[in-house]
């Protein structure tokens, strides 16, 4: 018997301890994070979130892991570390900082769809605390990234008139919405006009190049059909024409693929800048 109660009361001061030195973890996680070293104070941060007693040293674990994972550009990997510790927070006004968190991860990690449905599950779970201009912001971001501009502009639209800014300035983004070129389009040039593709692409050296290119395959087959040489003029002259043929069909779609990246790209920094800015302007209004 004094040997298990011993063995208990080893346990229980041991116990004691760990649950005591506790907050080093802290310190000693924000000194590896202070330093650049996000890996080592991840691993503090996730001994400290399994030794957590309390909320508040919960909430400090988590959210010490989720910094960490940011400023190592590891956006994905903190989505993915907040949906599995998310639901062990139990004041709602904590778990909506997480859900805020979330949807930051998600956007930063290119998981768009993720991303809005996270938002519109907030606004549902959370009506009274959801930010609605920030999370507005987000979705409307969201949206650019994946092209759909009409839509982004209606909810622009709303988003000005909900934070009470001036509904004119609502013209400055959305006034001139790009055009982007059809890589269908495309394809069916080059296919009826050797060049065409590309010069539909903007590309008209390239358009040139495959004009020549494949009317050189057409000549020498043409030539050597009149010469009697059937074999050359199929397999050589032929042959270049097909091969470049179906080549320029490819290099078309590629280059329409091309431009409308380059196109959707610059104007959604541009409209990403316009956006952040006017977030900024109204919160500064309301100081």
């Amino acid at each position: 018997m004094k040997i298990k109660y011993c063995l208990i009361c080893i346990f229980l001061f041991a116990t004691f301890l760990i649950r005591a030195q506790q907050p080093n973890y802290i310190l000693q996680a924000e000194e590896k994070t202070n330093a650049g070293l996000f890996t080592e104070a991840s691993v503090l941060y996730e001994r400290m979130l399994f030794d957590a007693s309390s909320e508040d040293l919960l909430n400090q674990a988590i959210t010490g892991k989720i910094n960490c994972l940011k400023k190592a550009g590891l956006f994905a990997e903190a989505a993915t570390f907040i949906k599995a510790n998310i639901n062990s927070i139990g004041l709602d006004s904590n778990r909506y900082k997480y859900y805020e968190q979330w949807i930051l991860c998600t956007y930063l990690a290119n998981q768009l769809e993720q991303s809005i449905f996270l938002i519109e599950q907030t606004q549902l779970l959370y009506p009274s605390l959801a930010n609605k201009q920030w999370l507005g912001l987000f979705k409307i971001l969201c949206l650019n990234e994946q092209d759909k501009w009409a839509e982004a502009s209606q909810m622009y639209q709303q988003w000005v008139k909900d934070a009470g800014m001036d509904s004119t300035a609502a013209t400055n983004i959305y006034a001139t919405i790009p055009k982007l070129k059809s890589e269908n389009k495309a394809a069916w040039l080059s296919t009826f006009i050797p060049g065409g593709g590309q010069l539909y692409a903007g590309k008209p050296w390239e358009a040139l190049a495959a004009l020549m290119i494949q009317g050189a395959g057409i000549y020498y087959g043409i030539v050597n059909f009149q010469e009697k040489y059937y074999l050359s003029a199929i397999l050589v002259g032929g042959g270049a024409f097909g091969s470049f043929h179906n080549g320029g069909v490819r290099r078309s779609e590629e280059l329409v693929k091309q431009y409308n990246k380059r196109v959707a790209n610059t104007f959604n920094e541009k409209a990403k800048s316009q956006l952040i800015q006017q977030m900024k302007q109204m919160l500064e209004q309301k100081k």
